[in-house]
């Protein structure tokens, strides 16, 4: 395998075990983000990628030079100034280059020699350390070498956090939907987007369109939430403790009387339990801690004008999201071997995050019971044999 293309500069000045400098061929144009290799006293290939290009005169170099001094320099020197003009290039260190038909790249130990000569990392090289395989996807093309694909690891992409940023109108939209293209096209993996602007409700996949992806408007499904849940759904402030008090007694109550309701109508009844209360039809509430039913305080003018606000929020919410409440499970929308956009467009951002936390928390229980059978069963494979 050719490891470097053509010569592109000279080592010089400091160089550590992260990077190191170089004075570049006059007659090479080089480019940020440009990759280059050189060899190391132990006669491995280091790879290396430009970070920064400075462009040094040594005749107009002087820290003292005024602009008339430098003016009389110019008329000085004359065509001389651009041959004493040198391009100074720093890259930052990779690794070294292990293997010769299957590339890897290990950290160097030490740092390359000045007067190495650089050069340009062969497009085969980096063929061959961005080669992929089993499990891996094609996202896109190196900037400046555009018959190099770069393919990642999905499994290393997901077993961890990652985020793809940029500026406004950079593409981060087009990077995530050729990522899950790709996952979904060729893995036939299953994909979950969270879509609170839009941004992939007409998502099309590369190949396919529509083919592989279903589009699940979001739904509440109230019976899961505590009534802290309920409370920041409701938007009921956070330090309004009386409000959340009468809620959470009132939440506690129709849930035990009302076992097989669910969606919009227990959130009714849950509006029908506290107007009971201000109007002093019942005063009876139940407490899960005690297992029993319990009589609720006079109300004085704070807590009943408390109580009508937690109803008009409530009328408000059934009013504006009645028709995103449901009984359903909204994990069991969910296909495999699709891409899954949730719209969150319609939610405002503090249902957004109760949404989405629920959401999150039972499709981890999923797989946490995923994974507990799959052990099983190796267990069992092995114990047969």
């Amino acid at each position: 395998m050719m490891f470097a293309d053509e010569e592109v500069g000279i080592v010089t000045g400091e160089a550590t075990i992260n990077s190191f400098q170089f004075c570049a061929h006059p007659d090479v144009d080089l480019k940020f983000g440009e990759f280059v290799v050189v060899e190391d006293s132990d006669g491995n290939w280091v790879v290396g990628i430009i970070k920064e290009l400075k462009n040094v005169n040594w005749l107009l170099n002087s820290g003292k030079s005024t602009y008339n001094s430098l003016q009389l320099d110019i008329e000085e020197y004359g065509e001389s100034i651009s041959e004493n003009e040198v391009t100074i290039v720093t890259a930052k260190i990779l690794g070294k280059v292990v293997g010769d038909s299957r590339i890897e790249m290990e950290p160097p130990r030490t740092p390359v020699q000045n007067g190495s000569k650089v050069y340009k990392a062969s497009s085969e090289l980096l063929r061959a350390i961005y080669h992929g395989g089993d499990g891996y996807v094609e996202i896109g093309n190196l900037l400046l070498r555009r018959d190099v694909p770069i393919r990642l690891n999905v499994d290393e992409l997901v077993s961890r956090h990652f985020a793809v940023l940029a500026v406004t109108g950079a593409g981060k939209s087009n990077a995530v939907a050729v990522l899950v293209g790709e996952i979904v096209n060729r893995l036939r993996g299953t994909v979950v987007i969270l879509d609170p602007h839009g941004d992939y409700v007409k998502l099309k996949l590369p190949q396919t369109g529509e083919r592989f992806v279903k589009r699940i408007e979001a739904k509440i499904n109230p019976n899961e939430l505590d009534s802290l849940e309920l409370a920041d759904l409701l938007g009921v402030r956070k330090d309004a403790q009386i409000q959340r008090t009468f809620l959470e007694r009132a939440w506690d109550t129709v849930r035990h009387e009302n076992p097989n309701v669910g969606g919009r109508d227990i959130v009714v009844k849950l509006k029908e339990k506290l107007e009971d209360w201000v109007q002093e039809r019942d005063r009876s509430y139940w407490d899960p801690f005690e297992g029993r039913y319990k009589q609720i305080e006079v109300l004085d003018s704070t807590k009943r004008n408390s109580i009508v606000g937690v109803i008009i929020r409530i009328s408000r919410f059934l009013r504006n999201y009645g028709n995103l409440l449901t009984s359903e499970d909204l994990t069991s929308q969910i296909e495999c071997g699709k891409v899954n956009v949730i719209d969150l467009g319609t939610l405002e951002e503090g249902q957004m995050k109760v949404v989405v936390g629920k959401l999150l928390g039972k499709i981890f229980e999923v797989r946490v019971d995923y994974e507990k059978a799959r052990k099983i069963i190796s267990r069992l494979k092995l114990g047969r044999g």
